[in-house]
């Protein structure tokens, strides 16, 4: 009997030992196998969040595109407006796709009368003006702020530069740039 034991105790240490060499690799396959998957995964992951980058990039780039298609075009002109001793500045939305529905003017020169009018339609443009007075006009120089706000909302703003020589005004617009 304490023969037969131990033999059936070497048995199935045997049995053991040789169930653990066919599971020690087995287990290490499974682990290299998950290894190689997860490494694709995360390779897929990679590509995944690669693809997003790129549209998110398109996405803004359409949406300055589209921002830009929609600041508008002015154009400046004057008229001397001797009734008041002022002038007239004569203000032109040429971009027929964006529609100005607000426009702001600021002047550090406290003492000038700056009246915007309202914006109107003609001719398939916008147009609007600014009468400045003063009594006598003898401003030489003068630097106007405009905000224009379109219908989307964006808002774009533009210096305009008035400089007085002997019989006449030169306007400076700058470039309209959003806000």
């Amino acid at each position: 009997m304490f023969m037969n034991e131990t033999s059936s105790i070497n048995w199935t240490d045997i049995a053991q030992a040789v169930a653990a060499l066919i599971a020690i690799p087995g287990a290490i396959a499974a682990f290299i196998l998950l290894f190689i998957r997860d490494r694709k995964r995360e390779s897929e992951i990679q590509s995944l969040s690669d693809i997003s980058n790129q549209l998110t990039q398109m996405l803004e780039a359409s949406e300055t595109r589209y921002r830009n298609m929609k600041k508008p075009r002015i154009s400046v002109g004057y008229t001397f407006a001797p009734f008041n001793n002022g002038i007239i500045l004569q203000f032109k939305n040429s971009n027929s796709q964006t529609t100005v529905t607000y426009y702001e003017v600021e002047c550090d020169i406290d003492y000038l009368n700056i009246v915007p009018v309202g914006i109107r339609e003609e001719d398939g443009n916008q147009e609007f003006s600014i009468i400045i007075t003063q009594d006598p006009f003898n401003v030489e120089h003068i630097e106007l702020e405009l905000e224009y706000q379109t219908e989307e909302g964006y808002l774009f703003s533009q210096d305009v530069v008035i400089t007085k020589y002997d019989n006449g005004v030169f306007i400076s617009p700058s470039f309209i740039i959003e806000k």
